[in-house]
């Protein structure tokens, strides 16, 4: 019977790549084909994916904290030594009010490195903008300095080698 499920399973999921590939007409709503997303965009998804990404990081370093504080707080009773990788909630020993405080924190301290790297890419890039626009104006100045340079080398004169000018 599993079998058989599976076998269905795998040919719905075949037949629905099948007819989404020959689908030219789908398109994301909001997004235009060669038209690129704005930067901001692109920083929020970066700052989403990172704050995701270092959530299970900052778990286990809050519950590694949580546990050291705990087992100090408990005049380091072999009760209480830390254990991050409990097989069950009842081995750690932890009250569901003591998880939440560490998902609580794990997921606050997510945030603020998401937030924290938004925030840097958002600096970085207004930097970036910054040197782009001191070079064009540089670019600008030299420009219109060689251009005023040539006009004025036409109201020079030339002197020739005896030191007359002609």
């Amino acid at each position: 019977m599993k079998k058989v499920i599976a076998g269905l399973c795998a040919a719905v999921f075949m037949f629905t790549f099948v007819f989404a590939s020959e689908n030219e007409a789908l398109q994301i709503e909001g997004y235009e084909k060669g038209k690129e997303l704005p930067s901001w965009v692109k920083d929020l998804r970066r700052a989403e994916i990172v704050t995701l990404g270092s959530l299970p990081f900052t778990t286990l370093g809050a519950t590694l904290a949580y546990s050291l504080y705990r087992y100090g707080a408990n005049d380091f009773k072999p009760a209480y030594i830390p254990n991050p990788f409990p097989l069950s909630s009842t081995e750690a020993k932890l009250s569901t009010d003591e998880q939440i405080g560490i998902i609580a924190t794990a997921a606050g301290i997510s945030l603020a490195v998401g937030i924290t790297d938004f925030i840097v890419m958002q600096v970085k890039q207004s930097r970036k903008k910054k040197a782009l626009e001191k070079i064009r104006e540089e670019q600008g100045t030299v420009i219109r300095i060689q251009e005023g340079a040539l006009q004025d080398a036409d109201n020079i004169p030339n002197e020739n080698q005896n030191g007359s000018s002609e």
